[in-house]
């Protein structure tokens, strides 16, 4: 709330708190000298007044009341102070309200909270405390693969909101199931946030921490998200700081990067023995090549505690960072189908030679094929194979 008191007064609610300023601070402000006002914006205060919060005020008395400023340099300031690279004062009197529609219509199941809650013990501030929940939830769930697939009883049991308050940490979820979770320890935190999308489609969470303005998508897509980068203990994609000033943005990575250290792994440590390959001394030495560096990728992957779904992104991922030639044309990835009811996924990696033709890698998630063109097609025509869209191009086959 804001209203110009009189005709010298501006009254405004900052915080809880009302503050009246007097409308000639602000044109003084505007005018002071370069060197005073450069020295002023770097203070804490201005007339005893925070400076986020006057120049929260200041920006407010100027859109609210459509005054023009009085000359070119009020103009300059005016509109450097909007783009708030100078003082940020973004946060401010946001998120006075929870609005998430859904609020009253999930729980969450009774025996995840008593885990949930021993882990958020451990923080020190409630946003650490939420970080920590963050974590966990991360670290615990496994992407729905069937739902993945669109089988039509998956597909119905999660946009059942009332399947929330049955979800244990042995079963898999979905993206909006992830962030109702997350949504009820910010409620239990005392923080405000506002639910965005739509539950059974997608969802995230914004709210706010002190000047920090917070989006949280722990799963931006089913092969990009946090958790996979959780357990992998990787770079954080999921919670971002969304202001404007850059300052803020780095002190928040600065903060996550203190609750959460990041180690890396090597992708490059050496190959593993030929011992899977077949027809070892048909291939050529660039296809033998990139068949241990799959073969290492998939080692490397059974080390970790993975879900199938996160198995299929960091392998998507591996292979496209291995820029050994451009044999590795494409990988797709498939479904193994038996007597018409899905068994499983595989991935194939089409490695193409120009001297030997196309060759293929096969993993199944427990052993790697190395085939020919004629006996991938054959998987195709008989119907082992197929495209989980249907719709893409494999190179050599004709689907």
């Amino acid at each position: 709330m804001a209203n110009i008191k009189n005709s010298e007064i501006y009254q405004i609610d900052i915080e809880g708190k009302i503050r009246e300023i007097p409308i000639k601070w602000f044109l003084e402000f505007l005018n002071l000298e370069e060197r005073e006002y450069e020295m002023t914006l770097l203070g804490i205060t201005y007339k005893n007044i925070p400076i986020p919060e006057f120049i929260y005020a200041l920006l407010k008395y100027y859109s609210d009341n459509n005054k023009t400023p009085n000359s070119d340099e009020e103009n300059r300031r005016l509109y450097e102070l909007k783009k708030m690279q100078i003082v940020d004062s973004e946060a401010i009197e946001t998120f006075k309200e929870t609005k998430d529609p859904l609020m009253s219509q999930y729980k969450i199941n009774e025996y995840i909270e008593q885990e949930l809650d021993l882990v958020m013990e451990k923080g020190s501030t409630p946003f650490h405390k939420f970080f920590l929940i963050y974590l966990e939830v991360c670290k615990r769930f496994n992407y729905d693969s069937k739902y993945f697939l669109n089988e039509k009883e998956n597909v119905l049991m999660h946009q059942d909101i009332n399947y929330v308050k049955d979800i244990t940490f042995d079963k898999e979820v979905v993206c909006y199931e992830i962030i109702v979770i997350l949504a009820y320890y910010l409620r239990k935190l005392g923080f405000n946030y506002e639910l965005i999308g739509e539950y059974g489609v997608h969802t995230l969470i914004a709210f706010r921490y002190e000047e920090f303005l917070i989006k949280v998508e722990p799963i931006e897509t089913v092969f990009k998200n946090d958790l996979l980068n959780v357990k992998l203990e990787r770079d954080l994609k999921g919670i971002t700081c969304y202001n404007k000033n850059e300052n803020t943005k780095n002190r928040f990575r600065t903060i996550l990067k203190f609750y959460y250290q990041e180690q890396k792994i090597n992708y490059y440590e050496g190959f593993l023995p030929a011992n899977k390959m077949e027809c070892d001394c048909k291939l050529p030495n660039e296809i033998k090549d990139a068949i241990r560096y799959i073969d290492l990728a998939i080692y490397k992957i059974k080390q970790q505690n993975l879900g199938l779904i996160d198995e299929m992104a960091y392998l998507t991922e591996l292979i496209d960072r291995y820029k050994f030639s451009t044999r590795i044309t494409c990988f797709y990835n498939e479904v193994v189908k038996d007597n018409n009811s899905i068994t499983g996924f595989s991935i194939l990696v089409i490695l193409n030679d120009i001297m030997y033709g196309n060759y293929y890698v096969l993993y199944n998630f427990s052993d790697i094929k190395i085939l020919n063109q004629e006996e991938t097609q054959k998987l195709f025509n008989d119907g082992i194979l197929s495209d989980i869209r249907n719709k893409r191009y494999t190179k050599g086959i004709n689907r």
